[in-house]
């Protein structure tokens, strides 16, 4: 999604704030000065967050199969 060339998906908001950071985005956003990046564009942080769900997905999956379930 983040690499897709014609509408690259570049604004990183969760449901919850935990997954992306986005109560310390918000205070980036408020101290942000004119012409400085926007923080909530931040395709690495969702691959980032990507990442670390399929981790977490792989280790239970590894749980659930070792429990033969």
């Amino acid at each position: 999604m983040v690499k897709q060339p014609n509408q690259p998906l570049t604004v990183h908001v969760a449901a919850h704030t935990i997954f992306n950071g986005l109560m310390e985005v918000r205070d980036k956003l408020a101290a942000r000065k004119p012409g400085e990046p926007n923080p909530l564009f931040d395709p690495d942080a969702l691959l980032k967050m990507l990442a670390t769900q399929r981790s977490g997905a792989e280790q239970r999956l590894e749980i659930e199969r070792k429990a033969g379930r």
